[in-house]
């Protein structure tokens, strides 16, 4: 597969800091491109395949896969992605470390409640969470997903 990305490090604007802070978190339009997407859903769906196999569910079945990166070492360039990766080195620093990796298949559900297995944000990391320093709770935790279908309408993705 060849990547279709600039080589050129991104870099955070103003724009995107300022929203992050705000907000929690940043949308990465063309983080990959259509040929990308198509070899990364390739992959998931292969494990997804697999998962439901040794799990003994349905095909049509939710999947989630935790540590999904020693499932398939072809995520692994997903880790420093060169669109999406320099971003969160320039929100957390430079000490970054990989703790754990997810594949979450979710199928259309029509007729289902849309708030259906809905978590809404939230911050991952210890509970209780860390004690705020100088007012500010440190950031310990940051996660990069990458939707590869389109969750834009009810029953995509």
């Amino acid at each position: 597969m060849n990547s279709t990305l600039q080589k050129v490090p991104v870099r955070l604007s103003e724009d995107q800091r300022s929203f992050f802070e705000e907000n929690g978190y940043l949308i990465v339009p063309g983080a990959l491109s259509d040929e990308e997407i198509a070899h990364f859903t390739r992959v998931v769906d292969e494990l997804a395949a697999d998962d439901r196999v040794r799990c003994g569910t349905e095909a049509d079945s939710n999947v989630e896969i935790r540590n999904a990166i020693a499932r398939s070492d072809e995520l692994l360039p997903l880790l420093d992605w060169p669109s999406t990766f320099p971003l969160m080195a320039q929100i957390m620093g430079w000490n970054i470390q990989l703790t754990t990796s997810h594949v979450f298949v979710r199928m259309p559900t029509p007729g289902v409640e849309s708030s259906f297995k809905a978590s809404g944000w939230h911050a991952d990391g210890p509970n209780p969470p860390f004690p705020e320093i100088n007012g500010v709770r440190p950031r310990m935790y940051a996660k990069i997903g990458y939707f590869l279908t389109d969750l834009s309408e009810p029953d995509k993705g």
